[in-house]
């Protein structure tokens, strides 16, 4: 055998060992892409995202498969994402809770620091602080001057002990210098019941869950805690506008990895919802729900994910008698 044969020999069995060159990988994506949202079909991670998937299906040139996983206050799906492999295929739809978690769960099965990394976000919801249309308040000065007159007697809902509804009402109170009750619901729908039932007389909650009840008058906005009103309901005043000086609560939605996810997928995944967030129907969908669009390169977003579990700690510890 010649020495020519014998190394076309060699080289046709390493080849078949290694699948190629060493630059002949597939380029990504080369199949499906699943992005597991922590949530219920419906709540408005879910809702958001699904908005983009067309799109951003239609960019990369796969199909992408959302799948909920929820449970365990969001936990049960991030950790399946944490511990899956950092190969873009599968991301989780994150938001505020995956932050929060981190400081008022005490046994996550992950570490959201060093096992998850943001690849974007997609869209920032603003707070609107909500009464029950029976709340004899129709100003943010209304509300205060009427909690002060009665300490503890009135009550604000949110989705659960340690979430960020939760969070932003108690911060409020604080902000105002006044004693309100928190009445934790398992969940947001539960929650929303009662505000409409009058059970509760408030919550700090997004738009989308909101938008049909205070048109049709059974729930009244009486600020939105962020820097500028809203267009979908632009006669609601500022948290500013309404005598509360800068407090803002902005809840954020987006796409994480798993970490050690190499910065060209994610680079080429963050182009895609970029690609998606320009487009006037995803535009509209997000804005109509209540949701400022946003994209944003990994890096930017990973130095926001960052500072944003720096924020819940501070702010978790400061409240930590709140969460017992």
């Amino acid at each position: 055998m010649g020495i020519s044969k014998s190394l076309g020999i060699a080289l046709g069995f390493w080849l078949g060992m290694h699948g190629g060159l060493a630059g002949a990988e597939e380029p990504f994506p080369a199949h499906p892409i699943h992005v597991v949202v922590p949530n219920e079909p419906g709540g408005t991670t879910d809702v958001l995202i699904r908005a983009l998937v067309p799109s951003m299906s239609k960019t990369l040139g796969q199909s992408i498969v959302v799948e909920n996983r929820a449970g365990a206050s969001a936990t049960i799906g991030s950790s399946f994402v944490a511990r899956s492999a950092p190969d873009g295929y599968t991301l989780l739809a994150g938001s505020s809770a995956i932050s929060i978690n981190s400081y008022v769960m005490h046994d996550l099965p992950f570490d959201t620091k060093t096992d998850l990394e943001a690849v974007s976000r997609v869209a920032l919801t603003p707070y609107f602080l909500i009464v029950n249309a029976g709340v004899k308040a129709n100003s943010v000065v209304e509300l205060v001057a009427l909690a002060k007159a009665k300490p503890g007697s009135l009550t604000y809902a949110s989705s659960g002990t340690g979430t960020s509804p939760h969070l932003t009402g108690a911060r409020f109170a604080a902000a105002a210098g006044i004693d309100l009750l928190h009445v934790p619901y398992k969940g947001t729908g539960p929650a929303m019941n009662d505000l409409l039932a009058g059970r509760v007389d408030m919550m700090f909650v997004g738009l989308p869950s909101t938008i049909g009840q205070i048109q049709a008058g059974r729930l009244r906005a009486l600020a939105i805690a962020s820097d500028s009103r809203f267009e979908t309901v632009p006669d609601v005043p500022t948290m500013k506008e309404a005598g509360l000086g800068n407090f803002s609560a902005t809840s954020w939605f987006g796409i994480l990895a798993p970490k050690g996810t190499p910065d060209a997928i994610k680079t080429k995944l963050a182009q895609a919802i970029s690609v998606a967030i320009q487009e006037r129907d995803v535009k509209a969908t997000l804005t109509k729900l209540g949701a400022v669009p946003l994209s944003e390169t990994p890096a930017q977003a990973q130095e926001f994910f960052q500072s944003d579990l720096v924020f819940w700690e501070s702010t978790v510890a400061q409240m930590k008698d709140q969460l017992k």
